[in-house]
């Protein structure tokens, strides 16, 4: 309620617009979501570097949001531009490895997932015992 206030107070802030589309994505109003994604825009950031930080977030925020929708090709494009800005983020670096494993890149996803626990955001146990699962049944073909 008040990250929408928020946006009625000043409509072009596109870090306000980020937080209210991952507060949809938290409970599940993914179109909501996307809406407040496709108006946030890193050109109307008040600074060269503000825009870096928004211009991450936003891809930061697709990326979770295209993975929550199943969307696996468009998650791996937004993770990895995210990952292009800060290749030592933990949740960025997370995110990927889910969608990896959502995909069937074993490999890939165990890089990514080790990198995110080094980084302190491990994968949920479950997943990571998927992992391990699916890496020790390609091992033993």
């Amino acid at each position: 309620e008040i990250l929408s206030q928020a946006t009625h107070i000043d409509s072009v802030r596109p870090d306000v617009r980020i937080q209210l589309a991952r507060a949809y994505r938290s409970t599940g109003l993914l179109d909501q979501a996307e809406q407040q994604l496709k108006i946030a825009a890193p050109e109307r950031a008040t600074t060269l570097l503000a825009a870096r930080y928004v211009e991450f977030d936003l891809y930061l925020e697709w990326g979770f949001l295209r993975l929550q929708q199943g969307q696996h090709e468009a998650a791996v494009d937004a993770f990895k531009k995210a990952l292009d800005l800060d290749p030592n983020h933990g949740p960025a670096n997370r995110g990927v490895a889910e969608v990896y494993l959502a995909q069937g890149l074993y490999a890939l996803s165990s890089r990514h997932a080790t990198i995110a626990e080094k980084l302190g955001f491990p994968m949920p146990e479950a997943k990571r015992a998927l992992l391990k699962e699916k890496l020790r049944g390609k091992g033993a073909q």
